[in-house]
């Protein structure tokens, strides 16, 4: 590929992003709201549900843009004094895409770390696609380094604590990678929210989550 083919695609990309800042203004991306759910009785698991964000997105993705959510989890025990007792940090990316030709929107999961394959679908419906990437329907306090057993009646309760960034993207040809003056360019990242850190009570034999 030649330079002015490159630079012909870069220009493009520009102007796209451009017209989509345009019709997304950064007032647009405030930080979504989150909810946090046992999945049973047997609260071994918890759900999450994001709400907000989710018209500015749709004109990410309209835009040919990619939409991605990291997710990042501390799950603690409260302590005396000043301070709780944490476990490792995990991180789960989510990202959502439309794909042209096949008329459908590529969504990839995968938790930074583990042992899984990372969750590809192809979805065919905005609806169903923009709903997918903001729901967590079964996160496992195992994963995440909780009890197997999980929460048992009369224990200290846990607290789950997490931080949502949220971004649209655009990624230039990686031709571009092999001209210095564009290495600063790499991924161009716009209108990103962060929730900041937010932590949810695990209650035994509570329904839902508390912050």
């Amino acid at each position: 590929m030649d330079i002015l083919t490159v630079l012909a695609r870069l220009a493009r990309s520009l102007l796209a992003l451009a017209l989509f800042a345009a019709i997304a203004p950064r007032s647009a991306y405030a930080a979504p709201e989150m909810a946090v759910r046992w999945t049973s009785s047997v609260q071994k698991a918890i759900a999450i549900t994001v709400d907000g964000s989710q018209e500015a997105f749709k004109s990410c993705l309209s835009s040919g843009f990619q939409v991605r959510y990291r997710f990042e989890f501390l799950l603690c025990k409260h302590r005396s004094g000043l301070f709780s007792e944490c476990g490792e940090q995990h991180t789960l990316i989510r990202t959502l895409e439309y794909d042209a030709v096949s008329e459908s929107y590529r969504f990839v999961s995968d938790m930074l770390g583990d042992a899984e394959a990372p969750v590809l679908l192809n979805l065919s419906s905005e609806e169903e696609a923009t709903k997918g990437i903001a729901t967590i329907g079964e996160l496992s306090l195992v994963s995440i380094g909780g009890p197997a057993q999980g929460l048992a009646a009369g224990t200290s309760p846990l607290y789950i604590s997490i931080r949502l960034v949220t971004d649209c993207k655009g990624e230039y040809n990686q031709t571009l990678s092999r001209i210095g003056y564009f290495l600063t360019l790499g991924l161009l990242h716009f209108n990103e929210s962060d929730s900041g850190w937010t932590n949810f009570t695990l209650e035994p034999n509570a329904k839902d989550a508390t912050k």
